[in-house]
Formats: C-alpha cells, sequence, structure tokens
C-alpha cells in the first residue's frame, strides 16, 4: 500500500496489467472491490469482465 492506504500494483499485477491494455481494444482498469464505491459497486460488478 502507498501512504494514502491504495493498493500499488507489484511484480506479476504489473505484467498482467500491461499485458492486459497492450491486447485489450479497451481501457482496463485494475482494482479491487473494496475499492469501489458502494454506490457504483452492483454496476461494475454486473459490467466487469473476470479474469481468472
Amino acid at each position: 500500500m502507498d501512504v494514502t492506504g491504495k493498493a500499488v500494483l507489484r511484480g506479476a499485477d504489473v505484467a498482467a496489467y500491461d499485458i492486459l491494455k497492450t491486447a485489450l481494444p479497451v481501457n482496463v482498469d485494475y482494482g479491487t472491490r473494496t475499492d469501489l464505491s458502494k454506490l457504483i459497486r452492483d454496476e461494475v460488478e454486473r459490467e466487469a469482465i473476470r479474469i481468472v
């Protein structure tokens, strides 16, 4: 985490993010459920694509 308490991408996370950003023709965002506002969480989770 950084000084603001936000999660910081490291190592494999950064590599995965960079691969997705390069490969996909859409905006890529990387985060956790706890980062989402409760006001938008349901909608974002419905629209999100899970990559496992």
